[in-house]
């Protein structure tokens, strides 16, 4: 693994926590313009049932892709969680009923990474899941960095991801 020490002289960037980090996520994603892409540890699709912190993520996400964007997610491998039952399973298979492209980690591989390429512009990173307890419980930071040569090398990260992510059944 090579490790880069990269100069973000020309980045600019925004500390995200609370509730702050969804209404910037949103916003983001309403004015994406040509793809986005998630690799993330959990995603709950218990978001789709309440609004949290004055936003609408889940919509948001599922929107993009009916836009027309070029919108991919690697999860972890579905998983239970107790109280909630299975996660990213479910939400995976909205997202590729709203056009993503969705793939998961294959058994005995944790993908515990959490970040958000939207445009080949910004790169969101950071500790926050895609869930109701990230965005309203959980003490999670995040930071956006809006930069070309980083968002090109997460790009880069994310591929890794999805060539090791199996296909889902629909893609």
């Amino acid at each position: 693994m090579t490790i880069h020490a990269i100069p973000i002289n020309d980045a600019k960037v925004t500390l995200l926590t609370g509730d702050d980090w969804s209404v910037f996520l949103e916003r983001s994603l309403n004015n994406a313009t040509t793809s986005v892409y998630v690799s993330v540890y959990l995603f709950s699709h218990h978001w789709g049932k309440v609004v949290v912190g004055r936003t609408d993520l889940y919509g948001a996400l599922q929107n993009v892709a009916k836009r027309g964007l070029d919108c991919r997610a690697v999860l972890n491998t579905p998983v239970k969680v107790p109280g909630l039952g299975r996660m990213n399973k479910p939400a995976g298979d909205a997202l590729e009923s709203a056009g993503w492209k969705v793939r998961y980690m294959p058994k005995g591989r944790v993908l515990h990474e959490k970040i958000i390429i939207v445009d080949m512009k910004s790169v969101i990173i950071g500790s926050h899941n895609i869930s109701k307890s990230s965005a309203a419980r959980n003490y999670d930071t995040s930071i956006c960095i809006e930069n070309v040569h980083i968002a090109k090398l997460m790009l880069l990260q994310f591929s890794s991801r999805w060539r090791v992510g199996g296909c889902s059944n629909r893609s």
